[in-house]
C-alpha cells in the first residue's frame, strides 16, 4: 500500500518544486525570489501554502507526489495573512503585478462555505502515471468528507489535458472557465468541482 502522509517542514523543497511545476507561471507573477518566497511561507503556519495544508504520497521512501488542499474556513482564515507574506518576500514583483494578482485572488480558488479546494497537485517526473495523483485526490475527498463539505473544487490550467482526464474520470465536472489577463500572458482555466455530500 502507498504511504500518504501529511507533509512536514522538511519538505520545503519539495513544495516550492512542486508549486512552481504545477503553476509555471509563477515565476512570471513573483519574479526569480518565488522559490525562496515559497519554502519561507511552507515553513510558517497560518497561511495558505503551509504545510499544515500538504499531504504527500511516498515510494521508497521518496516523495512522488505532494497535493495542497484546504477547506473554506481556512481561506477565509488565512487568505489576507498569506497575501502580506507573499508581498513581504517578493515586494517590487509583487506591487508591478498587483492587478493581475487581484484578478487571480478573485477568480482562482474562490470558495463559498461547504467548499474543499485542491490548489495544487503534481507527481514528480519519475513517478509519473503510476496513480499517486489519484491516491492524493482520494486522500484529499476523505478529508473534505470527514470535515463534512459537501463540493471539491479545483482550478486547472484548459491546456494541461491529462489533469483533466484525471479529474473527469474521478467525477469532476467542469462548471466554468475564465482567463486571467496581463501585459505579457494570458491564462486560461477550467473550474472543475466534484459534489460528495
Amino acid at each position: 500500500m502507498l504511504p500518504i502522509e501529511k507533509s512536514t517542514i522538511a519538505y520545503k523543497k519539495e513544495f516550492s518544486a512542486m508549486i512552481l511545476s504545477s503553476a509555471e507561471y509563477f515565476r512570471e507573477l513573483f519574479g526569480e525570489g518565488i522559490q525562496r518566497a515559497l519554502e519561507s511561507l511552507y515553513i510558517r503556519e497560518k497561511n495558505l501554502f503551509s504545510y499544515q495544508h500538504c499531504y504527500v504520497a511516498k515510494y521508497d521512501n521518496e516523495i512522488a507526489s505532494m497535493v495542497l488542499c484546504y477547506d473554506y474556513n481556512t481561506k477565509r482564515r488565512e487568505d489576507l495573512n498569506t497575501g502580506w507574506l507573499l508581498f513581504r518576500f517578493t515586494k517590487s514583483a509583487f506591487m508591478k503585478n498587483l492587478s493581475v494578482l487581484m484578478q487571480m485572488n478573485k477568480k482562482i480558488g474562490h470558495l463559498v462555505t461547504g467548499d474543499f479546494y485542491i490548489s495544487n497537485i503534481t507527481t514528480f517526473e519519475q513517478f509519473k502515471r503510476q496513480g499517486f495523483a489519484k491516491k492524493l485526490l482520494l486522500k484529499c475527498e476523505n478529508i473534505a468528507k470527514n470535515r463534512h463539505m459537501k463540493r471539491i473544487k479545483l482550478d486547472v490550467e484548459k491546456e494541461n489535458i491529462p489533469a483533466t482526464s484525471l479529474y473527469k474520470t474521478l467525477g469532476y465536472i467542469v462548471t466554468e472557465e475564465f482567463s486571467i489577463k496581463s501585459k505579457r500572458m494570458v491564462l486560461e482555466f477550467q473550474r472543475m468541482v466534484k459534489s460528495i455530500a
